[in-house]
């Protein structure tokens, strides 16, 4: 996760005057920080902690499928939970899919207790689990104390961090994802709508979560995808249920309107050939093991040129491929703006001994002559 050069302003039109304590736009696909304020100033998390509530719970059930179709057992201390409720019976027992998806879209703060005290016996041992998946993660700026995100002065996150938790929800768990795009919820016959109401404001959004407490103010963590870009965006701190989704929403059509993810190599594609001694082949293909995506505005594109950087001054058998060969850079006017390891996209054993001193000859004759004039 990098943000933007400073020489990338690239005569942009101004970012949009976002009315929220701290607030981050960032790429999906490449962690590229479009826009951002205070991202790691530590916050008070409140609902959006459901978000890494539900993530433990996913990973729990990669673990062990079964653990899908089991019943959760609902507490005294779940029934009795202040705050936005699915309406769970105290002694129940409840399919442990309905009860995640009383956390998803009805934000039940008893639904979270309830998976917290499943999953591990009780919401403190739950919340060290939380912790563990969050320094795994690099949520540098976060320490969790609940499972529901109800206010405590030691319970905090940030947008940086709570950015990362969404990508790594939706790349690890694209399934399970799908969820939080669900609009409303019937349980215990009581009909209720999810309170992210940006799902109904603009259909490219498909998650993610909202939190309010008096402290925190409204938050609300949202993606959306057009096209082939997904967007995150975080604001903390804003100061109503309208304002929130203002906030957010300027922030995602900013970054639609203005960027795009552009394929600048594809994976496995020869992008350099360089001279390779003493080996069977005389050139060595390089390419990449992944398609190479950058996030740039949209006017520059076209105007984007490439450096690479060998690790080594001269290229010598054997070489094997997919082993690291060096570094290239993505550049604008000068400026770095991103840059990826590039391989060997082929096996290059040594050549035989005749052909091993015809190199040698050919090595040291342009060594000795590049010692007298120079490159």
């Amino acid at each position: 996760m990098f943000s933007l050069p400073l020489v990338a302003e690239y005569r942009l039109p101004p970012a949009p005057s976002i009315k929220a304590n701290s607030y981050i736009l960032i790429d999906y696909d490449t962690g590229k920080v479009m826009l951002e304020k205070d991202v790691t100033l530590p916050q008070d998390p409140a609902s959006i902690t459901k978000v890494m509530t539900a993530y433990v719970v996913f990973k729990e059930i990669m673990d062990n499928p079964e653990l899908l179709d089991s019943e959760v057992r609902i507490s005294e201390k779940a029934y009795k939970v202040e705050g936005s409720r699915t309406f769970l019976e105290i002694n129940s027992s409840v399919p442990l899919k309905e009860v995640l998806l009383g956390l998803i879209v009805q934000s039940g703060n008893d639904a979270a207790i309830a998976l917290a005290e499943h999953i591990d016996g009780s919401e403190e041992a739950f919340a060290d689990k939380m912790n563990f998946y969050a320094h795994r993660l690099g949520m540098n700026t976060t320490q969790f104390i609940n499972s529901t995100g109800l206010p405590n002065p030691e319970h905090y996150s940030s947008a940086e961090d709570v950015a990362k938790l969404a990508i790594a929800l939706i790349r690890e768990f694209p399934e399970k994802y799908k969820w939080f795009a669900q609009k409303k919820m019937t349980y215990n016959d009581i009909k209720q709508f999810n309170r992210n109401r940006l799902l109904w404001r603009d259909p490219t959004v498909d998650g993610i979560k909202t939190g309010y407490t008096s402290k925190a103010g409204y938050t609300l963590l949202a993606s959306a995808k057009r096209e082939n870009m997904r967007l995150i965006s975080v604001v903390f701190g804003t100061k109503s249920d309208k304002s929130r989704l203002i906030q957010s929403q300027l922030l995602l059509n900013y970054g639609f309107r203005y960027f795009r993810n552009a394929t600048i190599q594809k994976a496995g594609d020869t992008v350099l050939s360089k001279r390779i001694w003493f080996g069977e082949n005389e050139q060595l293909n390089m390419g990449f093991q992944k398609d190479w995506v950058v996030a740039v505005p949209k006017r520059i594109v076209d105007k984007l040129t490439f450096d690479y950087q060998m690790d080594a001054e001269r290229l010598e058998a054997p070489i094997k491929k997919h082993q690291k060969i060096g570094l290239a850079k993505v550049v604008y006017e000068g400026e770095i703006l991103d840059s990826r390891p590039i391989y060997a996209l082929e096996d290059v054993p040594k050549s035989g001994i005749f052909s091993q001193i015809l190199d040698y000859i050919e090595y040291f004759t342009d060594k000795f002559l590049l010692s007298l004039f120079g490159s």
